[in-house]
């Protein structure tokens, strides 16, 4: 016959229990938010028409070689150029030092702004492989490149944090 201290311990190990499971959620939740929160504030920034501009400034750059890269978009001989291509390596940096780090999925950064990013660093390799190369900065940009490793490999985006995606997109392309 079970006793009433027994069914009293029990109880409170039972609550224990449940709170247990509910602080675990709860942080499991907040973590999801403060990921949220994070990635819309770096969306915001990269939506930007200053942002816009830069990535304009990027898409519009055509060179053969780094010294041709040197010579039409140098500090000194284009600033502005020079200024927007450096912002955005800086900021595409950042952005992949969050996903090595685990502070933002990679899935969110590559439903919103992955094609973008892989076609940036296409356009940039040189520049980047070249001053790494010829100022001895081995790590130039180095998070920029694993970003754009990681959104490459994973093939066309069709993947995602968006279960009905394929059939979104599908349904894109046969209106």
């Amino acid at each position: 016959m079970v006793d009433l201290q027994t069914i009293s311990v029990s109880l409170a190990a039972l609550g224990i229990l449940v709170a247990a499971t509910y602080y675990i959620l709860t942080l499991r939740n907040q973590n999801r938010t403060r990921q949220a929160q994070l990635f819309m504030q770096i969306y915001s920034q990269w939506n930007s028409e200053e942002f816009a501009r830069m990535r304009l400034e990027i898409r519009k750059m055509n060179y053969e070689s780094f010294e041709d890269v040197v010579e039409k978009y140098g500090f000194e001989v284009n600033p502005d150029s020079w200024i927007a291509r450096h912002s955005l390596c800086r900021f595409y940096s950042g952005l992949g030092m969050l996903v090595h780090d685990g502070e933002i999925e990679l899935s969110r950064v590559e439903d919103m702004m992955g094609d973008i990013i892989v076609g940036s660093w296409e356009t940039l390799k040189t520049a980047t492989l070249g001053s790494r190369e010829a100022y001895g900065w081995s790590e130039l940009y180095l998070f920029f490149e694993y970003l754009y490793h990681l959104l490459k490999s994973n093939g066309p985006i069709i993947r995602g944090t968006y279960p009905n995606r394929k059939i979104i997109l599908t349904n894109l392309t046969d209106s």
